[in-house]
């Protein structure tokens, strides 16, 4: 396992270990691997990691959220959250997504290196270029009705806050106005609690949405100064 340092990213080893099982019905342990060689692990996406991935309560509020669903993953860098969920075997569907050059620097060598192991779970896993403010939202931007947006600590100064904020909102927005049976698509968002320009992403959000706190369950992998929200359209 990686361990974290003060800076909130992981850069003591070459690759980046977590442990995970296969699926929920075996108990084989397999390892994923993350390079960082071309990406940086920052704190938030290995807190969700472990959390998608490691043994927690079977009530536990996450199983239910990621049960089954397609899931988008937002400015998903190296792909850490989304690869770690696709191979738990939770979710139905995941696209991997950020600026074509991101994903062709990190995610994609990612998917590479961990494709022995995501080929044997549930879960499909692709990878789409979808840059905030620039690529357009409608009924052709994803190949799948996403039921759950996610992301990690994607707010890092006020012009990414407020990228984030317009990107979720046309997400979220798009699929409220489908009739006759408007979709709600959650944004389940792991975060570092000192970023610049994350209060005024939340407030704006809380405004927008209903907000709930996902705790970590106790005794699991908790890295203190990482938060879990779970923003739904009103």
């Amino acid at each position: 396992d990686c361990h974290t340092d003060t800076k909130d990213c992981h850069t003591d080893t070459k690759d980046c270990h977590t442990d995970t099982k296969q699926n929920q019905q075996q108990d084989q342990q397999v390892s994923l691997v993350f390079s960082q060689e071309t990406t940086k692990i920052w704190d938030a996406g290995l807190q969700l990691a472990k959390l998608f991935t490691d043994e927690t309560p079977e009530d536990y509020v996450l199983k239910r959220i990621l049960h089954n669903k397609a899931v988008v993953e937002l400015g998903c860098g190296g792909g850490i959250a989304g690869i770690a969920l696709a191979a738990s075997g939770r979710a139905k569907q995941i696209v991997l997504s950020d600026m074509p050059d991101v994903l062709k620097d990190q995610a994609y060598q990612n998917l590479h290196i961990n494709r022995e192991v995501l080929a044997k779970t549930g879960t499909k896993i692709t990878s789409m270029p979808l840059v905030w403010g620039s690529t357009p939202i409608d009924a052709k931007t994803f190949a799948f009705q996403p039921d759950l947006l996610i992301g990690a600590d994607l707010v890092r100064n006020d012009n990414a806050g407020e990228l984030l904020l317009d990107v979720v909102g046309k997400i979220q927005d798009f699929y409220m106005k489908q009739q006759p049976n408007p979709i709600r698509v959650p944004f389940l968002y792991c975060y570092g609690t000192n970023r610049n320009g994350l209060q005024s992403f939340l407030k704006k959000m809380r405004k927008r949405c209903s907000c709930v706190r996902i705790e970590k369950p106790d005794g699991c992998f908790d890295i203190p100064h990482c938060v879990i929200d779970l923003f739904t359209p009103a």
